[in-house]
């Protein structure tokens, strides 16, 4: 199948943002899924992630959040370690993040070929930008987070600032969040306080707890990557977005 492949900057509140738009070649309107990447940066591997996503039926757009700090930077290109990190992390605040996802996904919605209908999805610190973009009242339509971060904490630029978590009961929309039982960064204490935090709206959330895998167990391109779990965990998230972002008449194009 013919994936085609865009880059444009998007305007938003802070500069511009570079944005990797992948859709079928002549599928129709089609839904649309914003998808964010992890702390390392929209890496040329964060960007054939995007491109296998399209090839079942969407329009996939990888934006660069990092982009308050420069365009397209990520953490390898810098040589690595924690002054990359705090480098391509300039910047950032979660009102930033969520203020992002917002300008994106409005304009998925409106662009020629979208049926209106967008989808999230995030990994390690993108799942925790899913996160937030969930909390935003219906900004999406379906949201999967992938191993989230910092749930449970201020935002690392405003100490004493809110948790993305005391937004849970903003959540209006499908949210799906994977779990893994190794991540050190989300114990199981944490996942039942992050359960607790949704209330009344915890039917529209499944929490799944992930066994034997860590924190990326969902990315080939890292040590902690297993097969199993990861094709168990997609297989679950293309059912979740059929099931929320489909219209009885859109196409449903999957890859050869």
């Amino acid at each position: 199948m013919a994936i085609r492949e865009e880059e444009f900057d998007l305007p938003v509140d802070e500069g511009t943002m570079a944005v990797f738009l992948y859709e079928p070649d002549d599928a129709g309107p089609l839904p649309s899924i914003v998808m964010v990447h992890d702390a390392n940066g929209l890496t040329v591997e964060a960007r054939e992630q995007a491109r296998w996503l399209a090839g079942h039926g969407y329009a996939v757009a990888a934006p660069d959040v990092f982009h308050r700090a420069g365009r397209l930077l990520t953490t390898a290109a810098l040589g690595g370690g924690p002054e990359a990190t705090l480098r391509v992390r300039a910047g950032m605040t979660n009102d930033g993040h969520a203020s992002d996802v917002a300008r994106l996904a409005a304009f998925l919605r409106e662009r020629p070929g979208s049926d209106g209908r967008v989808g999230l999805i995030g990994f390690c610190l993108g799942g925790r930008i899913a996160f937030l973009g969930a909390t935003l009242g219906g900004v999406v339509d379906a949201t999967v987070a992938f191993y989230p971060t910092r749930l449970l904490e201020s935002d690392p630029a405003i100490p004493g600032s809110p948790w993305p978590v005391h937004g849970a009961s903003n959540v209006t929309t499908p949210l799906l969040v994977f779990f893994p039982a190794l991540d050190g960064f989300n114990p199981y204490s944490n996942v039942e306080s992050i359960r607790a935090a949704f209330g009344e709206t915890e039917g529209l959330v499944r929490a799944v707890w992930v066994e034997d895998a860590d924190h990326a167990f969902a990315q080939p391109e890292t040590s902690a990557y297993h097969p199993v779990r990861a094709a168990e965990a997609w297989e679950e998230t293309l059912a979740f977005f059929d099931r929320h972002l489909r219209r009885a008449e859109s196409p449903v194009v999957h890859a050869g």
